[in-house]
């Protein structure tokens, strides 16, 4: 009797489970949309930057096109402009060099963090179990080891007087020079 009774509340317990999965798989995609809608780099960086948040390069929100002309125009100026990927990728290593004692954790466990907070019990459930791929696709890459490879063959590209002229443009434009701002600063410099 007690193994007939197990498996009629298995056989009621399935449907619920389907309808359950089915209702939180439906609309998944705007809800996620809805949520990394509310992830600003404002919000990451007042959640996770240890310090001020001023300093903050890792969750850079709005760069001042003043500062990214000053920072174009100086690298003109120094003759930096024959080594753009090189010191594009130079500052990209200062700027994870110096967000890293800001920043415990990968911008990419930060992102995923501040995602799952918005989101619901059921579509964070759904997205642990279910959707590991999906979740993968909606946080940000981290910086590939290929590119930290490439900054230290730029750095034996670009002379010491040059790398000397950058680290200063670096340290008085640093917002600028940071990935993903960098793109303003091609665009000033074309």
């Amino acid at each position: 009797m007690g193994g007939l009774k197990t498996r009629a509340i298995v056989a009621a317990g399935i449907p619920v489970l389907l309808v359950a999965f089915f209702l939180t798989a439906v609309g998944i995609d705007e809800r996620l949309g809805r949520a990394q809608s509310r992830v600003t780099p404002a919000r990451l960086a007042e959640r996770f930057h240890r310090g001020d948040l001023k300093t903050c390069l890792r969750w850079t929100s709005a760069i001042d096109a003043t500062d990214t002309a000053s920072a174009a125009g100086s690298m003109v100026a120094a003759g930096l402009d024959r080594f753009i990927p090189e010191a594009l990728a130079l500052a990209w290593q200062w700027t994870e060099e110096a967000e890293a004692g800001a920043h415990p954790q990968p911008r990419s466990a930060e992102y995923q963090s501040e995602l799952l907070e918005q989101l619901s019990f059921i579509d964070r459930f759904w997205l642990r179990a279910v959707g590991r791929n999906r979740m993968a696709e909606l946080v940000p890459v981290e910086p590939s080891p290929e590119l930290a490879e490439y900054a230290r063959r730029a750095a034996e590209r670009v002379p010491a007087e040059k790398q000397a002229k950058l680290k200063t443009i670096w340290r008085a434009h640093p917002a600028p020079l940071a990935h993903p701002a960098d793109a303003h600063l091609l665009d000033a410099l074309r």
